[in-house]
């Protein structure tokens, strides 16, 4: 295949597509740095490739087979079947390659600290507004005592005259 082509395979169930898909993908991973995007019309055609990809791998140029890296995207075969669809053997190893469960293993860790931390920046917070209500409790406290203190002075002054 030339830089930058499209190549198209379409046929009827049990033609081979997906072992040509695989053979293909083996040629064109021994290029440098190659990149490929594989569509189908189905997620089930994906999920097919994709299950092939991690259980098998690909044929390497020494013609032994190898895992190679890629990313699932997208929906599963159907959304309302997702759940049950993850806890088959070939869900449970694509999850693994998904753009969900990537992000979210990656970011896991920096979301569970940020947390972690709003939690402890929360109780900080409120321990401040307790001591602030303390402290505001004191002033009216001083304030009342204060407040005493001249009213007896001025009773105490006013009994002299």
């Amino acid at each position: 295949m030339k830089k930058n082509e499209i190549l198209l395979i379409q046929g009827p169930p049990g033609t081979g597509k997906t072992h040509t898909i695989l053979g293909l993908i083996s040629m064109l991973l021994k290029t440098p740095n190659a990149k490929i995007l594989v569509c189908a019309p189905s997620n089930a055609a994906i999920d097919e490739i994709c299950a092939r990809l991690a259980n098998k791998g690909i044929y390497n140029s020494e013609l032994t087979l190898s895992k190679s890296k890629f990313l699932r995207f997208g929906l599963y075969d159907r959304k309302d079947k997702e759940k049950k669809y993850l806890e088959t053997s070939n869900g449970k190893i694509l999850e693994k390659y998904s753009l969900e469960y990537l992000s979210d293993q990656k970011y896991k860790k920096d979301i569970d600290t940020t947390t972690e931390r709003l939690e402890n920046l929360r109780k900080q917070l409120n321990n401040l507004n307790k001591e602030k209500l303390k402290e505001k409790d004191n002033v009216k406290l001083n304030n009342i005592i204060v407040y005493t203190i001249i009213v007896m002075l001025l009773l105490t002054i006013f009994k002299s005259i």
